[in-house]
């Protein structure tokens, strides 16, 4: 009996290394394609106030600093989101800004945003973190669930096409 239980924890530890592996790899598709309208969504800048999604193509990434994938891609996110010509909006799903200013600090990033989890979770239809949607004329028409590698060219390329 010990030794099944080993197994099946082995195995089960192998298809977690998959997966994970399978989420940063680069030869993966990194775009999922989506069709549908941006929902009505709050979202709160650094000093609490609402603050509006800009206008035209935006890159819209949904993240938790309780979340290890997320914090991971995170530094690259930002760093994409200062070179980026595409409006790119990182809006963390805690419940204030604490958490947030814990992790990221002082100065923070003008593309960090805050909003509700459940009004990302109903409107965005979000289960899992990160994910990440290219918005192009008021719809969704991209989707990317999973940790990536913001720095890789191919997929600042493949994120920036589609939304243009």
């Amino acid at each position: 009996m010990k030794l099944v239980r080993l197994l099946l924890l082995l195995a089960a530890v192998q298809l977690a290394l998959w997966l994970g592996w399978r989420t940063l790899n680069a030869d993966d598709p990194p775009l999922g394609a989506v069709d549908r309208p941006l929902p009505a969504l709050t979202v709160f800048d650094a000093a609490d106030r609402a603050a509006p999604l800009p206008d035209g193509p935006l890159v819209l990434h949904i993240w938790a600093t309780w979340c290890p994938p997320c914090r991971d891609e995170l530094p690259d996110l930002l760093r994409f989101a200062a070179a980026s010509p595409v409006p790119v909006l990182a809006v963390a799903t805690d419940p204030d800004w604490r958490a947030i200013r814990g992790f990221v600090g002082d100065p923070l990033s003008p593309a960090l945003r805050r909003a509700s989890a459940r009004a990302v979770a109903d409107g965005l239809d979000v289960q899992t973190l990160p994910v990440t949607f290219v918005v192009r004329d008021g719809r969704l028409v991209a989707r990317i669930d999973g940790a990536r590698d913001w720095s890789d060219p191919a997929l600042r390329r493949a994120v920036l096409a589609a939304a243009r």
